[in-house]
């Protein structure tokens, strides 16, 4: 009877322990396990899947929001194809080399900025999408042949040498690099008693919401040097559309105040990069395709203006690998490349003024391996977690080690190294789960998520792990959204899928696992006889089970029983198997089957001191 042999109780379920062989797996914990989740008392079969948008195979999601309208998706499909989720089947933007990108929810518009994952495409831009119309962020500059004469009018306009130029100002609130080319010269008399008429004003491209004229105050003895002029805004010289040629301008130099001599450094379109994120209201672009050391800052609230000059932060030239990925950070801004990290912050100048500090030489991570939070990019208030070669860390302030991957070290070294810029981070700080897309194994696209479970704790030690994987399609990105306050897992794959309590993978079974570690953890050689199992388990469907000893040797399959047979009870199995340690691996493979188990007891007694010769 099994009460003559000693109980080996399990009745915490600690998740995934991934390190060597499996002999030191501890008990309470999987060598191996597929589509689980961590109930407060046990393990459970994760919730299925429903399809969300048959969009057909999708590269990557982000999610944005305009105000007053529900969370709409950008979905880049195969071909560099970019669709909103509000009509899936008209492309937004279409860039046959896109093979991914980045973007940045700003000021009810969402920034996009074309790359390949490594770094932003050649001869590309960063765009901008308001949620009905695609235009290249910034602006271009007016072209055309601008003319000034006096005006038969009265006016107040000064004797001598006045230059005249054009500055679009776009529905963002950009302001473009003054044209044309070549700036309208007048010559005013001595009286300086007449206003100035302008013709021939350019139209500015879609997006042009006005149209701002600059002068200069008069100039004795102009020299021909447009450029070496200060140019003021025209307090009345402000066309509010994008159709008039032609406006009469009125004013006396002392009321020529505001200056726009800042604006002949500003980059007329902002050059696609890798990095795409935020700072303090500013926008951080980085790593283009000709330099990929190089970051540029806007000026705070104005994401579209980039000095050609002043916005420019290089990081670390001589380190070989490009910026990966910004992070804002209590008051810094974390930078990082693959394999090292680094922190700056503004110090009241221009970005090109603000020091770069090296935060760590080890840690770095790529371009989506920093965690969003729920349905928003970067940081919590107090941290956040980075997908780097050597593992999951998180940052709070500094880094912690050991890695929260710890357990898992081993899947962690299995991820395909020439595709790590794949990872995705995903943090979901209401249920206390942290996803990690990953190529694992062969795949060089992503195919499996490892999910850490923080609620008993959020260091090495208390997460427990669990993978997931999807049987008809691999996932290739996802998010956390948020639907009535609640947060919904959603997935891309060969269409978009979110998280609900189906009992199945829309209409596919949910293949899933758990394999413990062996018990007894320590036999010191003898071999024990294995006879009673007792479980508290329920579900529905068939639970297959299969034993083994170390190495996997010696599998023996007990016969499988229905969990919706013996309901509310602890149920009893007797086994015969001999060995000086066993697993118990419990697996269920049918549509609509799932188990909850929550307490597991093994009974074992001692035969030989060790194995007979």
């Amino acid at each position: 009877m099994h009460e003559e042999y000693t109980p080996f109780p399990i009745r915490d379920f600690k998740g995934l322990y991934v390190r060597g062989k499996g002999d030191s797996t501890p008990p309470d914990h999987f060598q191996d396990c597929d589509n689980i989740v961590f109930t407060e008392q046990g393990v459970t079969t994760r919730d299925g899947t429903d399809l969300f948008l048959p969009t057909g195979e999708v590269k990557r999601i982000h999610l944005y929001k305009r105000i007053n309208e529900a969370t709409r998706m950008l979905i880049l499909k195969p071909g560099g194809i970019l669709v909103d989720s509000v009509n899936i089947n008209v492309p937004i933007l279409t860039i046959p080399a896109m093979i991914d990108f980045s973007a940045l929810n700003m000021f009810n518009r969402v920034y996009i900025s074309p790359h390949n994952g490594i770094k932003g495409l050649p001869n590309e831009k960063v765009y901008v999408w308001d949620g009905t119309t695609m235009r290249p962020a910034g602006g271009t500059q007016p072209v055309g042949t601008l003319v000034a004469v006096n005006s038969s009018q009265s006016g107040n306009v000064e004797a001598g040498t006045h230059l005249f130029a054009v500055v679009f100002e776009t529905v963002s609130g950009f302001y473009s690099k003054p044209g044309p080319a070549v700036f309208a010269q007048l010559v005013v008399p001595a009286a300086g008693d007449k206003k100035v008429d302008l013709s021939g004003i350019p139209v500015g491209p879609i997006g042009t919401i006005r149209r701002h004229i600059i002068a200069t105050r008069s100039i004795l003895d102009y020299d021909g040097n447009q450029y070496g002029q200060e140019f003021f805004f025209v307090f009345d010289g402000v066309i509010n559309d994008n159709v008039g040629t032609t406006i009469t301008v009125n004013f006396y130099d002392s009321q020529l105040v505001e200056d726009a001599l800042y604006l002949f450094d500003v980059l007329n379109e902002i050059p696609a990069g890798l990095v795409l994120g935020a700072y303090k209201g500013r926008m951080v672009v980085g790593n283009f395709d000709n330099n990929q050391f190089l970051l540029r800052v806007s000026p705070k609230n104005e994401p579209e203006i980039f000095n050609d000059t002043d916005s420019a932060i290089i990081v670390d030239p001589e380190e070989a690998s490009g910026v990966t990925n910004i992070v804002e950070h209590r008051d810094l801004m974390g930078i990082t490349k693959s394999l090292k990290s680094y922190i700056t912050s503004d110090n009241g100048g221009e970005p090109n003024t603000w020091d770069v500090i090296m935060l760590d030489k080890g840690v770095g991570t790529e371009v989506h391996g920093i965690s969003a939070i729920l349905d928003s990019s970067g940081a919590s208030s107090d941290r956040f977690f980075v997908a780097a070669r050597g593992g999951l860390i998180m940052y709070d302030g500094s880094f912690h080690v050991p890695e929260l991957s710890w357990k898992i070290e081993d899947l962690w070294r299995n991820i395909n190294q020439p595709n790590f810029h794949k990872i995705e981070v995903e943090f979901d700080p209401i249920n206390k789960l942290v996803y990690v897309l990953v190529p694992y194994g062969a795949a060089t696209e992503p195919n499996v998520i490892f999910v850490g479970d923080a609620n008993e704790g959020l260091d090495y030690k208390k997460i427990r792990w669990s993978k997931w994987s999807f049987g008809q399609w691999n996932p290739t990105t996802m998010v956390v959204d948020v639907e009535d306050k609640n947060p919904v897992l959603k997935i891309g794959g060969n269409n978009i899928y979110k998280q609900t309590n189906a009992l199945n993978d829309n209409g596919f079974a949910i293949n899933n696992f758990i394999k413990f570690g062996f018990a007894p953890p320590k036999s010191n050689g003898v071999i024990n006889h294995f006879n009673y199992l007792s479980m508290r388990i329920s579900g529905n469907g068939t639970m297959g089970v299969e034993l083994s000893s170390e190495d996997n040797a010696r599998p023996m399959i007990p016969p499988a029983f229905d969990l919706a047979a013996t309901p509310g009870i602890e149920i009893p199995r007797k086994i015969n198997y001999v060995s000086e340690k066993m697993a118990i691996k419990f697996a269920m493979g049918n549509i609509n089957n799932n188990f909850e188990l929550n307490n597991l007891v093994l009974y074992y007694n001692p035969l030989w001191s060790q194995r007979p010769a």
